[in-house]
């Protein structure tokens, strides 16, 4: 009916052209079918792909948990070596006061010493 009242002709279907329009469907819809597969396959494998990713990052996500408890205990243990050697600086600096102050005293000792040396040999001397 559109076609005859656009162009103001019949349309006639003849047995041939009936099966031209069959193949042609058939072809038409062979190509839709192959499209629709290859879209079927690729959206498997990847949901596929996604599965495996999201399997992984679960076993990674168990790793780190593992590793943070290790390193939050490693650090636990650097700060508490870190505390250790800040006093153990601290005593080895007060010890190297004492050292100084005793090394003081000693070299006035020796020159108190060497004072009475030099005294003694000169009164032995005259």
């Amino acid at each position: 009916d559109k076609y005859l009242n656009e162009q103001r002709r019949f349309s006639y279907t003849t047995p041939k052209s009936f099966l031209e329009f069959i193949k042609l469907y058939k072809g038409m819809l062979g190509l839709n079918v192959e499209a629709l597969q290859d879209k079927q396959t690729r959206l498997t494998n990847g949901l596929e792909k996604l599965r495996e990713t999201q399997e992984q990052v679960a076993g990674l996500e168990e790793e780190l948990k593992e590793k943070a408890v290790v390193v939050k205990e490693k650090a636990e243990a650097a700060d508490a070596f870190a505390e250790q050697v800040g006093k153990e600086k601290a005593i080895v600096a007060e010890k190297a006061e004492n050292a100084t102050v005793e090394e003081q005293k000693c070299n006035d000792i020796a020159k108190t010493v060497s004072a009475q040396k030099a005294s003694c040999e000169q009164d032995l001397a005259a």
